[in-house]
């Protein structure tokens, strides 16, 4: 039986194991499309330093990462709701 406290482990993990790598994805993902820095800032209406800073980022908030998803045409929500639903 999976107590309740085990249940908020395995929701943390889940969590901390698919925020640590988003920046990184977010950088592989431009990289793979060969589009630069400059130009992703520029569709994001931002600086390249704030790019950089997305890259180092264990996570990003929804709205930031929808707008990253329709730039970059990659659902990174969706691949996170079905990291979630492979824990469940």
């Amino acid at each position: 039986m999976v107590t309740m406290l085990q249940t908020m482990n395995i929701r943390q993990h889940i969590f901390m194991t698919m925020t640590q790598m988003i920046g990184q994805r977010v950088k592989e993902e431009l990289e793979a499309q060969e589009r630069s820095v400059t130009w992703f800032a520029r569709k994001l209406n931002c600086n390249r330093v704030n790019v950089y800073d997305i890259f180092k980022r264990s996570d990003i908030n929804l709205s930031l990462l929808q707008r990253i998803s329709v730039i970059l045409h990659r659902n990174f929500l969706r691949e996170y709701a079905d990291e979630v639903e492979k824990e469940l």
